[in-house]
């Protein structure tokens, strides 16, 4: 893998946490990235699984960041709200 003098490899996993076209597959994965900055980014990716999005409210570091996904089933939210 080639890198770019100053970037270091946790900024190129919050690229690709941030970037739409990367698949479930790659958000999921970031989702366990040591660095908080690249999960909580990870955890707003669009196409994230609701399954894993209900996962993320379960922990108090993602929580809020699962909380605002725009891809949050309704029954959940209606749930959060009782």
């Amino acid at each position: 893998m080639s890198r770019t003098p100053g970037i270091a490899l946790e900024d190129v996993r919050h690229r690709a946490a941030t970037d739409p076209r990367r698949t479930a597959v790659s958000a999921v994965r970031l989702l366990d990235d040591p660095h908080e900055h690249v999960r909580h980014a990870a955890a707003g990716h669009p196409r994230l699984p609701a399954t894993q999005l209900v996962r993320l409210l379960r922990d108090t570091d993602t929580a809020l960041a699962a909380a605002r996904h725009p891809g949050l089933p309704v029954p959940i939210m209606e749930h959060m709200l009782q």
